[in-house]
């Protein structure tokens, strides 16, 4: 009974000395350019929303997953607007991670909103530990963005008008695009990206389709 005892003694002193053992995650500069797919040239002025997800799983004594399963959480969440140049940088960084937790995923969306009627993030104080960072309307746009477009439609439009949307989903892992339903969606495209995080830099340019209405004049409308 007492050596039983001492492992668990010992193995809570351990992973509290372990807490202060793991290391920064440290995540690559990206640098997303947007241009027109007809014509190549940049488009400026359009809206970017970035999000960092981390996973934890919680274990027993350092190596039996619990019951609760995993914990999703967003540790960055942002948003940016593309230069003359149709350019942004999404800086290089390191992010302190807890015990068991690493990084999951990316999702970039570009010339995606969310309509001002569903900017009400504060009414979930209840998530403020997965949603850590990012104004209100950065917030409620990730908290109500899905990729699998599940009431995109309602919720989200299209700022440049004549342009679909484009999102780019970076994984740690391998990602199958026919087992995520493929690369098109009702208003946007996807990029699914595997093992994004174990480069050193990336770089991606996103060409932007036409929508039906492609003739109108450019202009910013939110219905």
């Amino acid at each position: 009974m007492k050596k039983i005892f001492f492992i668990i003694i010992f193995s809570i002193v351990l992973g509290g000395m372990v807490v202060e053992m793991v290391p920064a995650a440290e995540v690559r500069p990206i640098k997303v350019k947007v241009v027109d797919k007809e014509t190549s040239a940049p488009v400026n002025g359009v809206v970017i929303y970035y999000a960092l997800e981390t996973v934890k799983v919680e274990k027993i004594l350092g190596f039996i997953p619990a019951l609760g399963g995993s914990i999703f959480r967003y540790r960055i969440i942002e948003s940016y607007t593309t230069d003359s140049d149709g350019t942004i940088i999404i800086p290089k960084r390191k992010i302190n991670l807890e015990l068991y937790e690493q990084l999951s995923s990316e999702e970039i969306c570009v010339n995606l909103d969310i309509k001002d009627k569903f900017i009400r993030y504060k009414e979930y104080p209840e998530e403020k530990d997965i949603f850590q960072q990012g104004n209100s309307k950065e917030k409620s746009f990730i908290r109500l963005f899905n990729i699998h477009d599940i009431e995109n439609v309602e919720k989200f439009y299209n700022p440049i008008e004549i342009y679909r949307g484009f999102v780019i989903y970076n994984g740690y892992t391998d990602v199958d695009a026919n087992k995520m339903g493929g690369t098109k969606r009702q208003k946007f495209d996807v990029l699914w990206n595997s093992r994004s995080f174990k480069k050193k830099s990336e770089s991606f340019v996103v060409e932007l389709e036409k929508n039906e209405i492609g003739n109108a004049p450019q202009k910013i409308n939110q219905p």
